[in-house]
């Protein structure tokens, strides 16, 4: 972790912001890492909350740019595309190109939690820590 640079009371302040920071991110990547199925409708509610704190949540896209989103990264998988193609399938393959889906998902959130650490760490301005504060 770099040191900060700046007043010593920016720097007392970016430490404190950054410490948060990157406390959430590792309660949010535990959450990634639990079966929605184990999750509280509280702890859904506190990962969105958190992936918006972190900055990683996707604003202005519509459901089109997610469904296509969601069929290129089908695509990237070797998976069926097409809605239709889908439900053709068997029950028990649909189910395990569903969970090949959303296994790949979050190690790609997973992935962009990492760089979003990995960049806080980085980071050695205190003044870059204090203006891009959650307000």
């Amino acid at each position: 972790m770099k040191q900060l640079k700046g007043s010593e009371k920016q720097v007392a302040w970016a430490e404190d912001l950054r410490k948060d920071f990157l406390e959430k991110a590792e309660e949010y990547k535990s959450l990634l890492n639990k079966k929605n199925s184990e999750k509280t409708q509280g702890e859904k509610n506190h990962e969105s909350s958190l992936q918006t704190q972190l900055g990683l949540q996707e604003r202005g896209v519509s459901f089109e740019e997610k469904r296509e989103n969601d069929n290129k990264l089908r695509e990237k998988l070797g998976l069926v595309v097409g809605k239709e193609e889908r439900k053709a399938l068997p029950k028990e393959q649909r189910r395990a190109e569903n969970k090949k889906l959303r296994e790949a998902k979050k190690e790609n959130e997973i992935e962009k939690v990492n760089q979003k650490i990995e960049q806080a760490l980085n980071q050695d301005s205190a003044k870059a820590w204090i203006e891009s504060r959650p307000r």
